[in-house]
């Protein structure tokens, strides 16, 4: 009589999904009402018009994005 041999395969470990690590620019309140990119976004125009307002006169543009963020961050923040 001929026995025939039952050969299992090998499952698959399964494991926990990974969670997402957030920086702390996620982990501020606005990270969770808008995306980055759409943030960056809305201050880079802000800081635009904030420039056309004086005619683009001066160098002032890291003074512009600065007082962009802070009001974009504010909108968020409310």
């Amino acid at each position: 009589m001929a026995t025939t041999a039952i050969i299992k395969k090998p499952t698959a470990k399964r494991t926990a999904p990974k969670k997402a690590v957030k920086t702390s620019k996620e982990n501020s309140k606005h990270a969770d009402i808008v995306d980055p990119e759409l943030r960056d976004q809305m201050i880079a125009e802000a800081a635009y018009f904030k420039s056309l307002n004086r005619d683009f006169q001066g160098d002032y543009c890291v003074e512009d994005w600065l007082e962009a963020e802070t009001e974009i961050d504010t909108l968020f923040k409310n």
